[in-house]
């Protein structure tokens, strides 16, 4: 049920508008990063919808290299008056020299699904492996902003991107917020055969998109007495899919890269419930 101020879904009251800001110390980090990686920022399209959007969202970029983790955070940061967006990151970014150390100051949430590329790093690995969903939710629950990079890892294919692993549907359907598109986009794309670490970038910044079709199914699917079991899970399992297909499609779209893989077909059981 939708009020004036906040809305509930799965068990979560997500309070609207409530920005969380970063201290002193990091709003400094953030302009040496931007001061330094900064030079490779060509330019920025639609910024005004990443300022004024109401809180909580959820932000998706295609990913090119670790370097623009760095950039992308910072600016996002920036032109939210220093309020904050906490971006999913690989957890090995935090023992990098320099670039972890940086990373931890815009309050990121580590991700622990990689093994660790040095057998030292899987030792540190801590035990909150499979909890990033659940960290995810209660970020977005306290009306805190997130970012994702839906490929899950990053892709120097110039042309087209990885399929993406569908843990931001799932967040959608679980919180209800919106999503906010953003295309990476590299010079001379067509060109290369992959996208180099230092490479200038144009940020793209799409519409927010609105999952409130999905959202009213899901809730039709919960609601049905006459589905079996297995058949609800069908549905959900599609409308994940789809929700993610959706924002392929238009980071696609905004990046300039090709998503070259089909939407899945309805199944015969959301008849049912249509």
């Amino acid at each position: 049920m939708k009020i004036r101020n906040e809305f509930h879904c799965h068990n979560y009251t997500i309070p609207r508008s409530k920005r969380e800001y970063l201290n002193n110390k990091q709003r400094f980090y953030v302009k040496i990063i931007l001061n330094t990686l900064g030079l490779l920022i060509r330019s920025v399209e639609n910024r005004t919808v990443i300022k004024n959007i109401n809180e909580p969202v959820i932000v998706a970029l295609n990913h090119n290299n670790y370097i623009e983790t760095l950039i992308i955070a910072a600016l996002l940061v920036f032109l939210r008056n220093s309020a904050k967006i906490h971006f999913v990151v690989d957890w090995m970014f935090q023992y990098v020299p320099v670039v972890g150390w940086l990373i931890s100051h815009i309050d990121p949430v580590y991700a622990y699904s990689k093994p660790g590329k040095y057998k030292f790093m899987e030792k540190r690995k801590c035990e909150e492996k499979g909890m990033v969903i659940e960290r995810c939710l209660s970020l977005l629950a306290l009306g805190h902003s997130i970012g994702i990079f839906p490929e899950g890892t990053r892709n120097a294919n110039p042309k087209r991107l990885k399929k993406a692993k569908t843990g931001i549907g799932h967040l959608v359907m679980k919180s209800g917020v919106r999503v906010v598109p953003i295309g990476l986009c590299y010079s001379n794309i067509r060109r290369k055969k992959r996208i180099s670490n230092i490479d200038r970038v144009k940020i793209r910044i799409g519409d927010p998109i609105d999952f409130s079709e999905e959202l009213a199914l899901k809730h039709a699917e919960t609601e049905c007495r006459f589905l079996r079991e297995n058949e609800k899970n069908i549905i959900t399992r599609y409308l994940r899919n789809k929700i993610t297909y959706r924002i392929m499609k238009m980071i696609s779209d905004l990046s300039g890269k090709e998503y070259p893989y089909r939407e899945e077909a309805p199944p015969s059981s959301l008849r049912r419930i249509i």
